[in-house]
């Protein structure tokens, strides 16, 4: 953190300087005193030619003709309106036979295409004209400068937005559970995950948490680009980098399979940002060690519409949205739909959308049991 703290106020700093120093440079060698300019002489167009394949061969890059054409247009002999575009996007600017022009003496004397006016005819330019010329190329300089720097801190500034607004998926909204998670809650937390993604209790679609299957579940590390959940349902996308992360493969009533990801620290789980083939792309879990155990979950069944899940000393039943716990001795289906649970030495009661009842007597139609004698 110190270093990405550091490496940020040193781009800072040095931006700041090149933007108070730059122009002031730049404005202190433009004041300077200007010596008579003699390098530029008049020439005599002697075969059809353009602007650009003179400042090709003068300056070596043919980018370089507005100079050349600014020149002339503040000496006269070239007007704005005579520029313009060839289709390739090469900048145009025709020269006929007989036109004169101020070139550089050094570049324009390999020119095939030019001749120098002979004297009588001035053939040195006036200095102040390419001074003028040379002054509004300084000024372009330093505008240009200053919206690149200008430019350069608005994509710096946006940058760390970003990177902040990426940064801290843990804390960044209410956990799922403030505790966290380990390897012990982590089968029940996923169970959960892949519950609620089937829908709200009492709808079609929903599957309770005790009918998902887990298949595997692996601790590692996350890196890349997530959507993590937040306790207050908000989804925020979020950059890991190198957060503790739990993986499981879960199986839906169906068969249906899918891979599930989740925190450990706040047990937010994680889904992908965008479709799945980006996704895979943006994001990366590297495991470490071997597999956690699963523990196996209670067996499940459904008798007279009611789930029943059976475990070791006693029995959940849901219906509804309703759950409760028995520890019946045992259980039959009602006469429209329920549950009947009997108790040994109790009355019978009847669990029938997600409600308790007083159950219908069953008639017996076997001799009661004789109590055996206590062989004590």
């Amino acid at each position: 953190m110190r270093h990405r703290i550091r490496w940020w106020t040193s781009s800072v700093l040095a931006i700041m300087v090149l933007i108070f120093t730059g122009p002031t440079t730049l404005s202190a060698q433009n004041s300077a005193p200007q010596r008579p300019d003699t390098s530029w002489h008049l020439f005599e167009v002697t075969k059809n030619s353009y602007l650009y394949a003179f400042a090709d061969t003068i300056y070596g890059d043919g980018d370089k003709w507005i100079k050349l054409f600014d020149v002339n247009v503040a000496a006269g002999l070239l007007k704005k309106s005579d520029y313009h575009l060839r289709a390739d996007g090469i900048p145009m600017v025709n020269l006929a036979v007989g036109q004169k022009l101020y070139l550089p003496r050094k570049g324009a004397e390999t020119l095939r295409s030019v001749a120098a006016v002979p004297i009588p005819t001035p053939p040195t330019l006036e200095p102040a004209v390419v001074t003028q010329v040379e002054k509004a190329e300084d000024s372009r300089f330093i505008w240009y400068s200053l919206l690149a720097m200008l430019l350069t801190i608005a994509a710096l500034i946006l940058i760390w937005a970003i990177k902040r607004k990426l940064s801290n998926p843990v804390g960044s909204g209410p956990p799922m559970r403030a505790q966290g998670l380990t390897n012990d809650s982590a089968p029940d937390r996923f169970r959960e995950m892949a519950s609620s993604r089937t829908g709200t209790v009492g709808s079609p679609t929903y599957v309770s948490p005790e009918q998902i299957r887990l298949l595997s579940i692996h601790r590692g590390r996350g890196y890349g680009i997530m959507r993590v959940s937040y306790g207050d349902g908000r989804q925020e996308t979020k950059h890991l980098n190198g957060e503790a992360v739990y993986e499981a493969r879960v199986e839906f009533p169906g068969g249906r399979q899918e891979t599930m990801y989740c925190l450990q620290a706040c047990a937010n789980d994680l889904v992908y940002a965008g479709n799945r083939y980006l996704a895979d792309r943006l994001f990366r879990f590297e495991p470490e060690g071997a597999s956690i155990p699963i523990p196996q979950p209670d067996m499940v069944a459904t008798i007279g519409g009611v789930q029943v899940n059976i475990g070791n000393d006693d029995l959940t039943l849901t219906q509804n949205g309703r759950t409760i716990t028995v520890d019946a001795d045992g259980l039959r289906k009602g006469p429209d739909g329920g549950l009947i649970l009997t108790k040994e030495g109790h009355n019978d009661v009847m669990f029938q959308n997600g409600r308790i009842t007083g159950a219908p007597v069953r008639k017996r139609t076997t001799q009661p049991r004789t109590a055996v004698p206590s062989t004590e």
